[in-house]
């Protein structure tokens, strides 16, 4: 693909205003698009330290905490979840480190990685073993529902998972001064998304009609389940 600049002037000789304003079109959409993906994505930092004997820092790491997608997962928030993943935009992969780092263990272990995926489906397993700890009547209520609504939100992250492949960034782990050089720019997009407009759109139609899909399945289970 040539570079915009040569493409305008090439418009521009040939007198193809269309071809112009397509382009500049294209230019500010893909440019929203990216500062939608950036906001998102968008997660604080903590930093994690090991504190000497004397109060001298021994050793500190930043590290990226929930996403706007694991929050709503931790609350059981289907509607969010729902919203967020249909943009199109929001990463399933991207990793937190719940963990906090102790004076001894200083390595980040595959095992303190956790995407959206492991976390909805440990909220999940809580609220099932919080359920079978339950006496009031009125707390069992309540916590059927967020098991309802974390079983959908598993499905939906289960299918949004698969159509996007794992960001090269998804660590949770900060390097360097700059806490968020590693995040800077969610540039990680779903499989099948080339460089125009056109497949993002194409994507995104997919994705919804899997998600919705998935949240009539999980509704007909709840049905079925019932009778």
């Amino acid at each position: 693909m040539k570079h915009a600049a040569h493409m305008y002037t090439d418009a521009a000789i040939r007198g193809d205003y269309k071809t112009i304003d397509q382009m500049e079109l294209y230019q500010s959409m893909t440019a929203l698009e990216q500062d939608l993906a950036d906001c998102i994505n968008y997660a604080n930092t903590r930093t994690d330290e090991d504190i000497g004997d004397w109060g001298n820092t021994k050793q500190s790491v930043n590290i990226f905490e929930d996403t706007p997608l694991i929050a709503a997962i931790r609350l059981s928030d289907f509607k969010a979840v729902h919203a967020l993943l249909r943009s199109g935009l929001c990463d399933p992969t991207l990793q937190i480190c719940p963990n906090e780092y102790i004076s001894d263990r200083y390595t980040m272990y595959d095992s303190d990685k956790k995407d959206a995926l492991v976390v909805s489906i440990k909220i999940r397993s809580d609220l099932l073993a919080k359920y079978e700890k339950s006496s009031a009547e009125h707390q069992a209520t309540e916590i059927v529902k967020r098991i309802q609504d974390a079983t959908k939100i598993v499905s939906l992250v289960k299918v949004t998972s698969e159509m996007w492949p794992k960001a090269k960034y998804c660590s949770p782990k900060c390097n360097g001064y700059d806490k968020t050089k590693d995040r800077a720019k969610h540039t990680n997009r779903m499989h099948g998304v080339k460089e125009n407009w056109k497949s993002q759109v194409e994507s995104v139609d997919l994705l919804r009609r899997k998600l919705a899909s998935a949240v009539k399945n999980c509704d007909l289970d709840g049905i079925n389940e019932a009778s």
